[in-house]
């Protein structure tokens, strides 16, 4: 199965970028895709996998998890991700993963599809606030945070070359018992964070990006 990089594709190797989990065990090839949104995998990720790939995903609830699983059980797709696309197995791909290289060549439409699969993986909105000779400024933003700091660096330069530029990634100054430290990129202002808008597909995402964007740039302070 040869693949030509799509809109929906890039935008779905984001997402298993950020939230998927790939097997490559003998006997068990087998991609899996967590998130907590039943929507999100019945409505977005199931129709781009049967119209990229052809395949039958099996969604099921995990109870004890309280989250909803994607799984395609399939040697031919997990061998496409990672020798076509260069996917990492396993813990592997929390530490070595990379931005697939059709992307980083792609047009601007294929890298802000991939930027919003990591924003609907990974990233979150929230207004920003800080003070100022007594008066509270505010703008939107979007941020990404992840021990990867090299695929941060990627993100970075994508957005810079789609004009929407990010952050440098930035050390996330907090102590997470044993666990690696992280970092992160994000998005300032509004302009910036809808620009995104239209590409995101994350149902919670974007009724999170909406709330942001309604409270806008204040700029000038708010009394």
């Amino acid at each position: 199965m040869e693949k030509e990089i799509s809109n929906n594709l890039s935008y779905l190797l984001g997402v298993i970028g950020g939230d998927g989990t790939i097997n490559n065990k003998p006997r068990q090839k087998r991609l899996i895709i967590l998130d907590k949104c039943k929507d999100f995998h019945f409505n977005i990720l199931s129709p781009i996998l049967i119209e990229e790939f052809g395949c039958n995903p099996k969604i099921r609830f995990i109870k004890e998890r309280n989250t909803w699983y994607t799984i395609v059980y399939s040697k031919e797709i997990v061998d496409i991700l990672i020798d076509k696309f260069g996917h990492f197995a396993g813990r592997d791909k929390t530490y070595q993963g990379k931005i697939p290289f059709p992307i980083l060549k792609g047009d601007n439409e294929i890298k802000i599809s991939h930027i919003s699969g990591w924003i609907d993986a990974e990233g979150y909105c929230k207004i920003k606030k800080f003070h100022i000779r007594n008066k509270i400024y505010q703008y939107p933003c979007i941020i990404i945070e992840l021990v990867n700091k090299e695929i941060l660096s990627q993100l970075y330069s994508l957005s810079k070359e789609i004009g929407f530029e990010s952050t440098k990634p930035i050390f996330a100054r907090r102590v997470y018992k044993n666990r690696s430290p992280r970092f992160y990129i994000c998005w300032n202002g509004f302009e910036k964070c809808k620009a995104f808008l239209n590409n995101i597909k994350h149902p919670n995402r974007i009724k999170q990006l909406k709330n942001v964007l309604l409270m806008g740039d204040q700029s000038k302070g708010l009394t």
